[in-house]
């Protein structure tokens, strides 16, 4: 969807768990419009489910990547890649105290210091 919000409106954007839902041929113009209403000194945060998470998740059945709903999967790495191309400072957390950032159910960035 188009958003019309003028440029560098918000200090903090929030897309969690969206990005996986955008439609196919959208998804790098849904993130330049996100970019786009940052102000400059703004921030991205992203929680989007991990294509491979432990595999504890996957043998309990609790891995989140394949919904039929979901037009794009991200690894920890690939997410830092795309969030590279809009940002210079891009940190991961762990939603749990058990697994490091890239191995947890979800991958959560926040990015900072838009290029």
């Amino acid at each position: 969807e188009e958003l019309d919000h003028p440029g560098h409106t918000f200090d903090t954007i929030c897309a969690t768990e969206t990005l996986e839902h955008v439609a196919p041929g959208h998804f790098n113009a849904c993130l330049d419009n996100l970019v786009r209403m940052l102000k400059p000194t703004g921030n991205l945060i992203v929680t989007v489910p991990n294509r491979y998470p432990d595999s504890s998740y996957m043998e309990q059945k609790r891995d989140r990547w394949r919904w039929p709903a979901h037009h794009h999967f991200f690894s920890s790495l690939s997410l830092s890649y795309i969030l590279g191309k809009y940002f210079s400072r891009i940190e991961c957390f762990p939603h749990d105290d058990i697994n490091p950032p890239a191995k947890g159910i979800y991958l959560i960035c926040c990015c900072w210091k838009k290029k």
